[in-house]
C-alpha cells in the first residue's frame, strides 16, 4: 500500500460516506456486512492519491461507479490513468455506471462474483438435497450471455437504460459510444 493518507484525504473520504449517491447507496445495502461471498467492502476508502468507492482489502477488489461526468473525456483519460496506477499496485478495479445499479444490480453482483479477485474468496455451498435428483445439467441453468444494448448516454443516476453487457476486466461496465 503506498503512503498513509493524509488527514485531508482521510477528511475528503469521511464526507464522501456522508454524501454518498442513491446509486453507491443501493450498491453498498448488497456489500456490506460481508453479503457478498463474504467479502469485506469498505466504502469510500482512502487509498492515496485517490478515495475508493469500494474496496475489499483481502482481495484487492476495487468497485468504482460512474456517473455521468465520467463520459467526458477528460474525466474518461483521467480514470484510465487511476485505473493503471491502481492495477499497478495490484488492485484489481471493476467499473460500473450508474444506470447498472438501478436497471441490473443482479447482473452487477453476478460480474462481481465472477471476477477472479473474488471468485477466489468463494467457498462452495452444499446444493439442498442429492445431486443426482437434478434432471437438469448445471450448465442449462446459466443465462446466454448479456448483448450490447443502448447507446453511450451521459445521464443522471435516476435516468432510464437497458441493461448493457459483461465488459473485460478493468473496463467499464457501460457501452461505449
Amino acid at each position: 500500500m503506498p503512503t498513509r493518507p493524509s488527514p485531508s484525504l482521510r477528511q475528503f473520504a469521511r464526507h464522501l460516506r456522508l454524501n454518498q449517491t442513491d446509486c453507491e447507496l443501493i450498491l453498498w445495502q448488497k456489500l456490506r456486512s460481508r453479503q457478498l461471498a463474504d467479502l469485506k467492502f469498505r466504502r469510500q476508502y482512502p487509498y492515496p492519491p485517490y478515495v475508493l468507492d469500494f474496496f475489499c482489502i483481502e482481495q484487492k477488489l476495487a468497485i468504482e461507479l460512474d456517473g455521468g461526468h465520467h463520459y467526458d473525456a477528460t474525466q474518461t483519460a483521467y480514470d484510465q490513468r487511476r485505473t493503471r496506477y491502481l492495477n499497478q499496485q495490484g488492485i484489481h478495479v471493476l467499473r460500473f455506471s450508474n444506470l447498472d445499479i438501478l436497471h441490473n444490480l443482479a447482473g452487477v453482483l453476478e460480474h462481481i462474483l465472477l471476477t477472479p479477485a473474488a471468485a477466489s474468496a468463494q467457498t462452495p455451498t452444499p446444493h439442498p438435497g442429492p445431486a443426482k435428483s437434478r434432471s437438469t445439467p448445471p450448465s442449462a441453468h446459466q443465462s446466454a450471455p448479456r448483448q450490447k444494448t443502448g447507446s453511450r448516454q451521459t445521464v443522471s443516476c435516476s435516468a432510464r437504460w437497458a441493461p448493457s453487457r459483461t465488459p473485460p476486466a478493468g473496463q467499464r461496465f457501460y457501452p461505449a459510444g
